[in-house]
């Protein structure tokens, strides 16, 4: 997110010195959830 933010700012850096800054200063990552999907259409001849 941070990495993301600063390469659409114009910064050139990798996302990996970006962790090591964020690690250094005690930082924790937030990571992105996978997609999970909650609603599970029943199958139609069961109804």
């Amino acid at each position: 997110m941070v990495h993301t933010k600063l390469a659409a700012t114009g910064v050139e850096i990798s996302a990996g010195t970006v962790a090591a800054i964020m690690a250094d200063n005690g930082w924790p990552p937030k990571r992105m959830r996978a997609f999970k999907r909650t609603t599970i259409p029943s199958d139609p001849d069961k109804v």
